[in-house]
């Protein structure tokens, strides 16, 4: 998860914009939450932090998006 951590901080760093990060949430429609770039407040060492205070460890995330366009798919073993 390293390099993930590694591109979500070049994200933060350069001010990209419509970034949108797609994890696993058991209970929402299809098992799949979207969240915004803009909601994360912190890249901690093993999972970001959202505004609200929801840590999400980084293995929930399955895709991220930028303007509908994917930028990063999870791989089997990633």
């Amino acid at each position: 998860m390293r390099g993930l951590r590694n591109l979500l901080n070049k994200f933060k760093w350069n001010n990209e914009k419509g970034i949108t990060i797609e994890i696993i949430h058991r209970g929402a429609k299809g098992n799949i939450k979207h969240i915004r770039f803009e909601d994360i407040v912190e890249l901690g060492p093993f999972a970001m932090v959202l505004s609200n205070g929801t840590n999400i460890p980084y293995h929930r995330i399955v895709r991220i998006t930028q303007n509908n366009i994917q930028v990063w798919p999870k791989t089997v073993g990633q």
